[in-house]
This record gives C-alpha cells, structure tokens and sequence, in this order.
C-alpha cells in the first residue's frame, strides 16, 4: 500500500521553527502523520483530488491545533506550517497533477491536455 509521512516541526504554529530550535539549543521534536494512498490513482483527477485533500488534512491535524483568528501571528505561523508541510508531501509523491492541484492550477492543466 502507498503511504506518505508528513514531518513538520512541532512547535511551528507556536512561531518560528528555526528561532525556538535557536532558543532552546537542540533540534525540534517532529510530528509525523501517515496517509494512505494506495486505494487511489493520483495520476487522474479525482484520486489526485482526493490525495491532496488528504494531504491537507494530515498537515493540519499535524500542526494543529489551529490557534485563534484573532491572534494574527500564531495564525499565520499555522498556515505556513500547513502549506510548507503539504509541499513536502507533494514532492515525495512527485506527480503532476497532485502537484497543480495543491498550488491551484489544475484548471490550467486539464485544458491543456484537451
């Protein structure tokens, strides 16, 4: 079965990686996440869909919990922690279509497959 482990620092939503882990002297700790892929095609749309939205998900739930609207930092440090934890995952799977559909150009490309 196709599987995925998504790493991200733990403490990413708390604000930078790179600072705490210079603040306190030592290597962050790492949550990781396993998604399943197998029972799906990435290579068409709507396995390719449904893995982004796993991958999605998975980043979340990893960086999670998402912090209060209202605190503007800690939120933005929660969506970069999502989007730089769903890149990685996008790569490792390294299929085009995963890859339009997270960055938002899946229109783009099934035109131009048309």
């Amino acid at each position: 079965m196709k599987t995925l482990a998504i790493f991200l620092a733990a403490c990413a939503v708390a604000g930078s990686a790179e600072a705490q882990t210079a603040d306190r002297g030592r290597l962050t700790d790492e949550v990781r996440v396993v998604v399943r892929y197998g029972d799906i095609d990435p290579s068409h749309a709507p396995g390719a869909r449904t893995l982004v939205n796993r991958i999605r998900g998975a980043a979340r739930t990893a960086c999670g919990p998402r912090p209060s609207i209202v605190d503007l930092a800690q939120s933005a440090d929660f969506n970069a922690c999502v989007r730089r934890s769903g890149e990685r995952a996008v790569r490792f799977v390294n299929e085009p279509l995963v890859t339009a559909i997270f960055d938002g150009r899946e229109d783009r490309i099934q035109l131009a497959g048309r």
